[in-house]
């Protein structure tokens, strides 16, 4: 499925809907052993499209539900952004090298690269060793349970109203500062 809302069901359904698919999309991918830094990434990503359908809808959800979610998803996201971070700087470090391979003598990239890897390496051990995964996972299930009972009673625009104002109203601020 992808993250939208369809004619066919109610507004309150469709944000249960996104919201289970992304979470269980995402304790999918925790529990992935192979490409760790791509799926750290996605579940990253998940958090953020979870924080953002929870903001379109917080007005509905109430104070201490949508406070209780949000920073679910958002201490899941910070659980995981060493390992991502690092990976991110590898990324960055060989694609400065691609553009401009003699930018400094080899030694010095193929030493400065191994110690990139090797913290990012790091990150990920400490992540899987210390239980990171597994805390943000158990974290993740517990919302999961809880989504149906999201008290979502409006439909339609009025479902989003609130949260979208209230959203739009911050961005013009931040623009006007």
């Amino acid at each position: 499925m992808d993250y939208s809302f369809r004619r066919d069901e109610s507004s309150a359904d469709a944000t249960r809907r996104i919201a289970r698919e992304q979470l269980e999309r995402a304790l999918s991918e925790l529990a992935a052993t192979s490409d760790v830094d791509q799926h750290v990434h996605s579940v990253r990503k998940r958090m953020k499209k979870l924080r953002g359908l929870l903001r379109l809808v917080q007005t509905s959800l109430g104070t201490e539900v949508f406070a209780r979610e949000n920073a679910c998803y958002r201490d899941a996201g910070r659980e995981l952004a060493g390992p991502r971070r690092a990976a991110a700087v590898v990324g960055a470090f060989d694609a400065l090298f691609a553009r401009r391979p003699g930018l400094v003598d080899d030694d010095a990239r193929v030493a400065l690269r191994a110690s990139l890897v090797c913290e990012r390496d790091r990150l990920i051990a400490v992540m899987r060793g210390e239980d990171h995964a597994r805390a943000v996972a158990e974290a993740l299930r517990r919302s999961l349970a809880a989504v149906d009972s999201w008290p979502l009673e409006r439909d339609g625009w009025a479902l989003m109203r609130g949260g979208f104002r209230k959203n739009y109203r911050r961005g013009r601020r931040a623009l006007a500062r």
